[in-house]
């Protein structure tokens, strides 16, 4: 008796199917993975890429180990660097890129060897809004505080979202924002806000805050003044958003497209974690790997790339817990 047509046409995809497994299982075995993280130890990126460490490998066939790496320099600049020049191209080295690298390359800042459109997007750790901070001793409680006194902000670097936030509201809303840069990492200008050197800081993430300094929320010694997001989050219905600061509309639309990289809304793209330019192909069979594990994730992984690809996005990217590496 003939086996049914249905049948018969999918016996050879069932039959490839763990043989494709095996493959990638037999690829990463026994490896190290390398997680490259563009801060000094300690800070929010830390340790999102050390908890990613931590528990990714157990869903790559293989179990491979992830092994954290800190390279911090030129606030994320080397490590995109390396990771586009010279880093191994065989699917064994991450990094945890900065946010504000895509807009440092379409701006043409200097020395940049990397290009973001080229990168794999493997996850993104959440979708929490920046905000901007004032320390509790400079009596600056509201973003309106801000366009009547000064406020120095401490920032990681010169091109970092700590600079181009505070920058771009003093230039379209007004504020007075005084900008200190060149701390070598966010932890570092929250050591500077203790010390009295600085009366807050121009960008860090709201989930960061919960996560590193919650005793600073409770006990009021940090004020959230703004939140850079297209939406307000749930949990800061009180702020407002930059976008809200605009005194017209051309200027509602600047800001609408820096807010658009940051927190909730259609461009979120907080925390990225990324593998290298280019796969070689004896590794093509550890793409499709972490394609069948992006097909485990469900739907909403699903759905979350089909929006980015409507909106002409040339990177797969998506939420953290999805894999999706360009093929």
């Amino acid at each position: 008796m003939k086996p049914p047509l249905l049948a018969s046409l999918l016996l050879p995809v069932l039959l490839a199917a763990p043989a494709a497994a095996d493959s990638v299982a037999d690829f990463y075995r026994g490896k190290s993975l390398t997680m490259v993280i563009a801060t000094s130890p300690g800070g929010d990126y830390d340790i999102r890429a050390r908890l990613v460490a931590r528990h990714m490998g157990r869903h790559i066939p293989g179990e491979p180990a992830i092994i954290p790496r800190n390279m911090p320099g030129a606030v994320g600049l080397q490590a995109a660097n390396y990771l586009a020049v010279q880093a191994a191209r065989d699917g064994t080295v991450l990094h945890a890129i900065m946010q504000a690298m895509s807009a440092y390359q379409a701006m043409g800042g200097p020395n940049v060897e990397y290009d973001t459109r080229k990168l794999f997007w493997i996850g993104n750790t959440t979708n929490s809004p920046n905000v901007v901070n004032s320390w509790y001793s400079t009596g600056i409680k509201t973003i309106q505080d801000v366009m009547e006194r000064e406020l120095v902000v401490g920032a990681p670097g010169t091109n970092t979202t700590s600079v181009y936030y505070p920058r771009i509201m003093n230039a379209l809303t007004g504020t007075k924002f005084k900008i200190v840069t060149g701390y070598p990492g966010g932890n570092d200008v929250n050591l500077a806000m203790e010390r009295g050197e600085v009366g807050g800081r121009g960008s860090n993430s709201w989930a960061s805050w919960k996560a590193t300094h919650p005793d600073w929320l409770a006990q009021k010694k940090i004020y959230i003044l703004v939140q850079i997001s297209l939406a307000r989050n749930p949990e800061l219905a009180d702020i407002p958003l930059m976008t809200e600061l605009a005194k017209n509309e051309d200027d509602r639309k600047v800001l609408a497209l820096h807010a658009g990289g940051a927190g909730r809304g259609p461009a979120a793209r907080l925390r990225r974690h990324h593998a290298g330019p280019a796969l070689p192909r004896r590794s093509r069979e550890s793409r499709h790997g972490h394609q069948s594990l992006r097909r485990r994730r469900g739907p909403a992984g699903r759905r979350l790339h089909r929006q980015h690809a409507e909106r002409g996005g040339g990177a797969r990217q998506g939420a953290f817990g999805e894999l999706a590496i360009s093929g």
